[in-house]
């Protein structure tokens, strides 16, 4: 779970935007032309290293290593219609996960993830309502997932958006779907140790989420938005081949309930200072089923040094409690229905910082709308740390 937890944060930068059609100076207002292809190219590389991991019970190596591609394309297909397709492919390095079976540079410490959405966008012709849907799927050697999702967004007389989305995720935890020569495909893949035992009699894990958004402008300066995201689980939502050791030498594979049920909450709040620089705040407050609270503070400040050029440097705080089920190496009790030692779900602060360089278009450039690059370093209570970076290339034609 960790390593697509940090995945995500890595390309959140990939969006999709429009660009509005120019009417021409002179009276005869000459229509200006759509590009018809829009394509982002996104790059990214990540480096993890910590001594908590999940794999081997909360204890050994977090060394982890993906390098990344994203491509993003949009297609006009008429003024208002357009097609969006997003692929990937993550390439990943993990000691960690080469701990399942403790054979050194086998197989396992190795892993490939390729995904891909499909999906299509309706804006009405006043420009104030867009609505949409998309298809999607992703595979690596353990996980099969395939979804589906809506959006809406209309713009309100506030000055910001309503925004509502839906999406909903079945997936599959069975190994082998692309390796199949190297585990029975049926099946999911277990420690070494432990695959005596079929210790789940499902394989799937459904995944629902509905969030909203209401944006609006609060003065000349100032604009706050109220976001609400429900997620609720259902299958198996425990990593197999994550191990539990108990305080009477006994080990298992990791247990966890087959529901789990998470609300976030956040408030947005940004200010304009003057002189090119906004203060963008964001505070999340999340509560979940497995007893899961944390909070969340993020501060972002762009600065505009001239039209073409931005910095956007930012810092963001997290603190959660731990859940019901957690406890270090060795200390759960064989009379815990479920039990983990995946420190995803202990009580810890987090601090990460970064910066951001952007370069906007230009009036002379015909193709290329800009380029953006991001560095980031991660620190978390109990010794896990990452830096990871991306450079992203957006051009139409």
């Amino acid at each position: 779970m960790q390593k697509w937890i940090l995945l995500f944060s890595l390309f959140l930068c990939l969006k999709v935007w429009s660009q509005n059609d120019l009417d021409s100076l002179n009276s005869t207002f000459e229509d200006k032309k759509i590009p018809t292809h829009r394509i982002k190219a996104l790059y990214g590389f990540l480096s993890q290293d910590g001594n908590n991991s999940p794999v081997t019970g909360g204890k050994g190596t977090e060394e982890l290593e993906v390098n990344s591609a994203r491509i993003l394309y949009v297609k006009n297909v008429e003024k208002n219609n357009k097609w969006i397709i997003k692929s990937g492919l993550d390439n990943i390095s993990s000691a960690s996960t080469d701990n399942i079976d403790f054979v050194v540079s086998s197989a396992s410490a190795h892993d490939y993830r390729v995904q891909l959405n499909v999906g299509f966008n309706h804006t009405d012709t006043s420009d104030t309502t867009s609505f949409g849907g998309y298809l999607s799927t992703s595979l690596e050697s353990d996980y099969f997932s395939r979804g589906i999702g809506a959006n809406y967004q209309k713009k309100n007389k506030k000055g910001g958006v309503s925004k509502l989305k839906a999406n909903f995720f079945w997936d599959e935890l069975r190994w082998g779907i692309i390796t199949a020569e190297i585990f029975d495909f049926k099946t999911m893949v277990y420690p070494v140790e432990l695959r005596d035992t079929a210790w789940f009699d499902i394989s799937h894990r459904n995944t629902f989420n509905v969030s909203g958004k209401y944006s609006f402008i609060t003065s000349v300066r100032s604009k706050m938005g109220f976001l609400l995201d429900i997620t609720y689980q259902q299958g198996v939502l425990s990593t197999p081949f994550h191990r539990a050791y108990f305080s009477d030498g006994s080990l298992r594979v990791e247990k966890l309930p087959f529901n789990r049920l998470r609300i976030p909450f956040s408030l947005q709040y940004n200010y304009f200072l003057g002189s090119g620089l906004i203060l963008k705040n964001n505070l999340r407050y999340s509560w979940d089923s497995f007893g899961v609270k944390s909070l969340t503070y993020k501060l972002q400040t762009p600065i505009k040094l001239n039209y073409f050029f931005w910095l956007k440097p930012f810092v963001r705080f997290y603190s959660q409690s731990s859940s019901f089920y957690f406890r270090p190496y060795a200390e759960h009790l064989t009379s815990s229905k479920y039990y983990t030692s995946d420190y995803d779900l202990s009580k810890f602060w987090a601090l990460n910082y970064g910066m951001g360089i952007k370069v906007k278009k230009k009036a002379n450039w015909t193709k290329l709308n800009g380029i953006e690059w991001l560095i980031e370093n991660y620190s978390r209570q109990g010794g896990l740390h990452f830096w990871q970076t991306s450079i992203l290339v957006d051009f139409s034609f």
